[in-house]
């Protein structure tokens, strides 16, 4: 038991690349162009290599560390290695960065989705555009984002995620086509140097960005939680955020962020979409599709906040409560879109504040403290060894690594939606 059918696993990798590409890109590919354009290539890919690794590897600890202690959400793996106060400041720092990202890609629904009705008629509906943008923002919440959000599941995203990959590519596609027929004049005027090191005052701001723009360990633990259980899982959803952050992610954000940069040069703004691509109608139509994009993006990240909501007030092992999921749902959405609505243009702050805070403890801080707390302890990884042969789902540490506990070799029967653990 705990193993996944060998017939299976090609299904599973691909559905869990889909959600978690759909996880990763969101609203992080509109201002890489910017970043690009700050720093320079050579830069600029050097910082993207090293943000992309360092997300892949904490990452990948992070699933260990869940394969070992036999829990599948964020703050359960804190709490039996380090005890409760490590599980505290897990959950804070998740809902402050789940939050702050579900709110500022609704302010940037606004933005994005006003000005595709100003681009593709000269007299919008005033309801949807002005207030900047606050109408079209409910619309589109309301007709895309809430009926996405109340799936029960995260895989479930995965048909709209095939739609947003289309997107992606097709907006990429501009940016290279359009870049290509002017020459890349930023390379050839000399404002995006190719190998030098380009110094400016949003230096700090372009750093930010691309650090931004790689992680997806809050979104991690959800998706175990829908895997069969057993180590595969653990094994597969780790080979899923390779090939998503190490390939897919690295790829789209490199090609739109260094042809972008090569098109405009220093007037790259800070959403991409600002520049102009196509012009006339069919830029209003690009700026509708991007909108349409961000609205099914932001399902995956209510999804892992309403996820860390229910531990948080159920508990770890408690089961599916359809009412409990719709109160959760509807919290999240209309508590985020609140903030939103009252501060419509402020994306970029929201942004910069959870970026700078509780992306570095998520992505970061906390994965690496987990690795060490376990790699020192008694028996430290060679545990694995004992959930790969035994195919274990209950945790192995308790009260954290300094009580380390063996447990009685148990197989759990059942589907992943009966389980507490993986």
């Amino acid at each position: 038991m705990g193993l996944v059918k060998e017939e299976s696993r090609v299904r599973l990798l691909t559905s869990a690349v889909f959600t978690l590409t759909l996880s990763i890109l969101g609203s992080s590919v509109l201002p890489v162009p910017f970043a690009f354009s700050r720093m320079g290539l050579l830069l600029g890919v050097l910082t993207m290599a090293v943000v992309a690794y360092s997300n892949s590897l904490t990452s990948v600890l992070l699933l260990r560390a869940a394969g070992l202690t036999g829990h599948d959400s964020y703050e359960g793996v804190a709490q039996a290695v380090g005890g409760r106060a490590w599980k505290v400041v897990t959950q804070v720092s998740l809902i402050l960065l789940l939050f702050g990202t579900v709110i500022g890609d609704l302010a940037l629904l606004a933005d994005v989705g006003q000005r595709a009705l100003r681009r593709l008629s000269p007299s919008p509906p005033a309801l949807l555009v002005d207030h900047d943008g606050r109408g079209i923002m409910v619309v589109l919440t309301l007709c895309v984002v809430l009926p996405l959000c109340l799936l029960r599941k995260m895989r479930s995203l995965e048909t709209a995620a095939q739609a947003g990959v289309v997107i992606v590519a097709a907006l990429a596609g501009i940016i290279v086509t359009e870049a290509a027929q002017y020459g890349f004049p930023a390379l050839r005027n000399g404002e995006l140097p190719l190998w030098g090191i380009k110094l400016s005052a949003d230096l700090p701001e372009a750093f930010a960005v691309l650090g931004f723009a790689f992680y997806v360990q809050p979104m991690l633990m959800p998706l175990l939680h829908e895997m069969p259980p057993g180590p595969a899982s653990v094994n597969i959803t780790c080979t899923a955020v390779r090939i998503v952050v190490g390939i897919v992610a690295s790829v789209v954000y490199g090609v739109i962020g260094i042809f972008g940069a090569a098109r405009y040069g220093t007037k790259t703004e800070g959403n991409v979409l600002v520049n102009e691509w196509l012009g006339g109608p069919a830029e209003g139509f690009l700026d509708l599709a991007i909108a349409a994009y961000l609205s099914i993006s932001i399902p995956p990240m209510q999804m892992s906040c309403r996820y860390t909501l229910d531990v948080l007030l159920a508990g770890e092992d408690a089961p599916f409560s359809r009412r409990r999921h719709m109160l959760e749902t509807c919290f999240i959405v209309f508590t985020s879109l609140a903030v939103a609505l009252a501060f419509p243009t402020g994306a970029e702050k929201i942004f910069a504040v959870t970026g700078a805070t509780a992306v570095c403890i998520v992505c970061y801080v906390i994965p690496v403290a987990l690795h060490l707390k376990i790699y020192c302890s008694q028996g430290g990884y060679a545990q694995l060894d004992r959930v790969a042969t035994n195919g274990l789902h209950a945790p192995l540490l308790q009260d954290g690594v300094d009580g380390l506990e063996e447990e009685k070799d148990v197989v759990v029967l059942g589907s992943s939606e009966e389980r507490p653990y993986i």
